[in-house]
């Protein structure tokens, strides 16, 4: 007697990554787009920085702390969000996250200090780690082994591409309005993935347990890790050239050479 074969549950077949809305090539574009976020929100304003500097009439160290301070607390929501998310699920955390850089980029625009400037990019930066931190998790939800593989590496490499195509754009919208509208961009694309996190599907199916310090609790595991200690030092430390080449290079190029910001944006790129 021929035994009935159960199918093989997976995560492609899981209904919880069905998307009804988005369908399959929605949901990489919007995966792309919240891959995107970190270099959209530092190197789009890039070309803008000297002229930021002068409209606050401060030193370059506070309009860097913009940019600076971004990078940390981007790199620390992203610790958060990730536990968040597999307690809490994605969706909500893609809303509140989002929905906390929308209006930060929005408050971005409207500063009156360079002071009130620093605070907004904090915010900003936190509710932008969401972004980063969920896609990589809902990839790993949905999609299984080639496939996930193929579908990491595309996302992966909006964080190689964007941050040369960034500056010019961010020099393009110079031409037509000033830094504080390049922060409007910002805010826009925030709604515009806010959007798409609304009628984004759940895609995890089994929530952790525990409460949300047990949750947390779990980073203090990994960083006690020596190895993940090392290559986060490690990688951590080669980072600093390049983001001292970031944070400084627009001043030179247009400040000590001469050059437009969009001549400097493609010496950026």
């Amino acid at each position: 007697m021929r035994e009935k074969m159960n199918p093989i549950k997976t995560a492609s077949n899981n209904s919880t990554a069905k998307q009804k809305y988005l369908g399959d090539r929605g949901l990489l574009i919007f995966l792309v787009f919240l891959s995107a976020f970190a270099p959209l929100s530092t190197d789009l304003y890039l070309p803008a920085l000297p002229t930021m500097t002068t409209y606050f009439n401060v030193p370059e160290y506070l309009t860097n702390l913009t940019l600076i301070l971004f990078f940390i607390f981007f790199s620390a929501g992203i610790l958060i969000w990730g536990p968040l998310s597999d307690k809490y699920g994605r969706r909500p955390i893609l809303l509140i996250g989002i929905t906390c850089y929308a209006a930060a980029s929005l408050l971005c625009a409207a500063s009156g200090s360079i002071y009130q400037l620093i605070f907004f990019r904090i915010l900003q930066a936190i509710g932008g780690g969401s972004a980063s931190a969920v896609a990589t998790a809902i990839v790993k939800d949905v999609y299984l082994e080639r496939k996930r593989e193929k579908t990491l590496a595309l996302v992966q490499s909006m964080v190689i591409i964007v941050p040369a195509v960034a500056p010019v754009i961010g020099a393009l919208l110079l031409t037509f309005t000033s830094w504080r509208g390049v922060f409007i961009i910002q805010g826009l694309l925030g709604v515009i993935i806010l959007t798409g996190s609304i009628v984004f599907q759940e895609t995890l199916e089994h929530r952790g347990s525990g409460n949300i310090l047990h949750t947390l609790g779990r980073l203090g595991v990994v960083l006690k890790n020596p190895g993940f200690t090392s290559l986060l030092l490690i990688f951590s430390l080669s980072s600093i050239s390049g983001l001292a080449f970031i944070s400084s290079s627009s001043y030179i190029y247009q400040n000590d050479f001469g050059t437009s910001s969009q001549i400097y944006s493609y010496f950026f790129a």
